[in-house]
């Protein structure tokens, strides 16, 4: 919701805390998934750099375990997985 109404650096700590619990946890999916969002909040706030080594990260994770979402290699694409009206985890 934080990203949606437009406030991408309370989302950014959001969903940073809950890509750290995850991976804590051992949710490996999950944590790759709350990445994506992480990647939009990101690409929200001019933060390409950034999205970008998020975008790597996750996209080899989720090739090691097969994993296919369509996750996009560019760091320029990773926001545009969260911007078609889905739920951003």
């Amino acid at each position: 919701m934080q990203l949606h109404r437009g406030d991408a650096a309370a989302a950014i700590s959001s969903f940073q805390e809950a890509a750290d619990l995850w991976k804590r946890l051992g949710g490996q999916y999950e944590w790759a998934q709350t990445l994506l969002s992480l990647i939009a909040a990101h690409r929200t706030s001019g933060g390409s750099k950034r999205a970008g080594l998020i975008t790597d990260q996750a996209a080899e994770f989720l090739s090691k375990v097969g994993a296919r979402p369509g996750l996009p290699m560019q760091a320029d694409q990773g926001a545009d997985l969260l911007s078609h009206d889905q739920p951003c985890f």
